[in-house]
């Protein structure tokens, strides 16, 4: 256990690395004996296959990123892993470097300075607006909130942080800085 989130480990000799779909289907199966003793949804994530310490965090960031992308879909009990494109295990490389870090935090300071609560609520809506290609209206819909609100939001982002939205590295940085702090704070089972 670390926190909220379940870390299980296979390990296995080099040319025997198992793939990432076979271990969800070994997985499969202990989610099924879980499933049956907890009422609350559990979203589970796996890894591809890393070698040492440095690669065991890397792919447990990737289970929590796949896992955390289940939960903000609201499926409850699926299993998913590193998605072929690629993204989550950029996203992990990312967040598991201490330059990530350190980008996310410095990005997301403003709003954390707000407390946890307010500082989700900011990152949720600033990543709503940035996936949306800055719809408010999309950006609105996906939040369950009248557009006025979420432009009301932008304009206490950009007061709060300065940030220029219209600069595309910007955008691109502050979506990848959201996905990541999102991903990592979501209550998952890895």
């Amino acid at each position: 256990m670390i926190g909220d989130d379940v870390l299980l480990v296979r390990s296995g000799t080099q040319p025997d690395l198992p793939t990432t779909m076979s271990v969800a289907v070994d997985i499969s199966v202990v989610v099924e004996r879980v499933r049956e003793d907890l009422a609350e949804p559990v979203f589970v994530g796996v890894g591809s296959a890393q070698q040492g310490l440095s690669g065991l965090r890397v792919s447990a960031t990737e289970a929590r990123i796949a896992a955390a992308d289940l939960a903000a879909h609201g499926k409850n009990w699926a299993i998913a892993t590193v998605d072929s494109s690629g993204l989550s295990r950029i996203l992990a490389e990312i967040a598991g470097s201490v330059t990530g870090r350190s980008a996310i935090a410095e990005l997301l300071a403003p709003f954390d300075a707000l407390g946890a609560e307010k500082a989700r609520i900011m990152i949720d809506t600033l990543a709503a607006y940035l996936d949306t290609q800055g719809s408010l209206r999309e950006a609105a819909q996906r939040l369950h909130l009248h557009p006025n609100a979420v432009g009301y939001r932008l304009r206490r982002i950009r007061e709060l942080s300065s940030y220029d939205l219209g600069d595309p590295d910007l955008r691109f940085a502050l979506q990848l800085a959201c996905r990541i702090r999102r991903s990592l704070s979501a209550q998952v089972m890895t």
